[in-house]
């Protein structure tokens, strides 16, 4: 019963999936992105607030990212994987150069988030370029080596520090969402709480996605391990990247799966994935509204403060007993129109006595056994029987 339920739930999210994306002109299951891998640390990227993994970079200055891009290229999803290069970033790399070293133009980067799906504006100014000694903008002319792949290292951006790769907004939605944790399991001793998503593990191993692909990647380690020669001597372990949405922060976790809890499964946690089981939008962290500008939606801030100009609060009423709004009198409600009163009623209830109803009930039953005078009908009476008859 339960497999044949999930099967529908996963119908319906594929239903709904193809649905949003033929009804959508910014389907994110096309559309492609330069994704950050990386943010060095002290780096304009860190500066301007890139993050890496949930970053996709889909514009600067106006211009799409893969208008600098040849057409036909196929593009890989895993950032750990080692094949031939696929796209060249030489146009992108001169395109930055020209921006910044001749039109001495300010970069502004159209960043999507996995957070929700949200856009963003991060514009960086020109002087940040060339702050340090006159130093420009590196002019890049090169194409991804085979070590490198189709990753743009940091030495393409010798002040902005970052690693870009060009990815589908798709594997955005390659999370798992833990549901829940049951007691005494690997995953709560590991510290991983319900409502986490876990977003990667080490070795880029879920970079890929799939509903199935976390609990294969845990069965492959733990397999492994008990093959090894030293599986008696340390515990199997797995370190999975962890994201908590209420503290906006991802943090590494160390898992020791068995299967010996006393529990079904290595982890011991109820998963979700797909449509329904997405990282959402971290509110307030990238919009604020011109009304909701002084409002700091920090645990403990203050969301309301007086305002110059603002209308006073009136003061309390020294009686503090006394009510705000007088309730409503009913005393001097007009009374309802004689013509509408509804007449008193002729019936009267009978008593609660049931004396007359046995004595009429007694009187049946005596009429019944007979007790009652009777008269006699024309029928003779029957003929007396003598001795000689006999």
């Amino acid at each position: 019963m339960f497999g044949f339920a999930k099967k529908i739930v996963s119908t319906l999210e594929t239903q709904a999936t193809n649905y949003l994306s033929a009804g959508s002109d910014a389907s994110t299951e096309n559309s492609m992105g330069l994704r950050v891998l990386a943010v060095d640390k002290n780096s304009l990227g860190e500066k301007y607030g890139f993050e890496s993994w949930f970053d996709f970079i889909m514009a600067i200055n106006g211009y799409p990212v893969v208008s600098f891009l040849q057409s036909g290229e196929s593009h890989d999803s895993n950032p750990y994987a080692r094949q031939e290069p696929s796209s060249d970033y030489t146009r992108l790399l001169e395109f930055l150069a020209y921006e910044v070293n001749t039109n001495k133009s300010d970069l502004v980067f159209r960043v999507w988030s996995a957070k929700g799906a949200v856009e963003r504006d991060v514009t960086i100014p020109n002087h940040e370029f060339t702050a340090d000694n006159n130093e420009q903008l590196d002019d890049i002319s090169i194409s991804p080596s085979k070590k490198d792949g189709n990753v743009v290292q940091n030495s393409a951006f010798k002040r902005l520090q970052i690693t870009l790769q060009l990815t589908p907004l798709s594997t955005a939605g390659y999370v798992w969402h833990v549901m829940r944790v049951h007691p005494n399991s690997p995953a709560y001793h590991a510290g991983i709480m319900p409502d986490e998503y876990i977003i990667n593990c080490e070795g880029g191993l879920l970079a890929t996605g799939g509903e199935d692909l976390l609990g294969r990647v845990i069965q492959s380690v733990y397999n492994k391990w008990q093959q090894s020669a030293t599986s008696g001597a340390t515990p199997c372990s797995v370190v999975l990247y962890v994201y908590n949405h209420d503290y906006d922060a991802v943090r590494p976790v160390t898992v020791y799966p068995n299967e010996t809890w006393g529990g079904r499964g290595l982890l011991g946690c109820d998963i979700g994935y797909g449509l329904l089981h997405k990282i959402p939008e971290v509110v307030g962290k990238y919009h604020k509204d011109d009304d909701d500008s002084d409002v700091d939606l920090t645990p403990g801030g203050v969301m309301f403060s007086a305002q110059p100009g603002a209308p006073d609060v009136p003061a309390q009423s020294d009686n503090v007993l006394q009510p705000a709004v007088r309730a409503p009198s009913f005393a001097d409600t007009p009374a309802e129109p004689v013509a509408r009163r509804k007449k008193p009623s002729k019936y009267v209830a009978p008593k609660s006595d049931l004396t007359s109803y046995f004595e009429e009930e007694t009187a049946k039953s005596k009429l019944i056994d007979g007790e009652s005078k009777t008269t006699h009908g024309t029928v003779p009476a029957p003929p007396k029987i003598t001795k000689e008859q006999s």
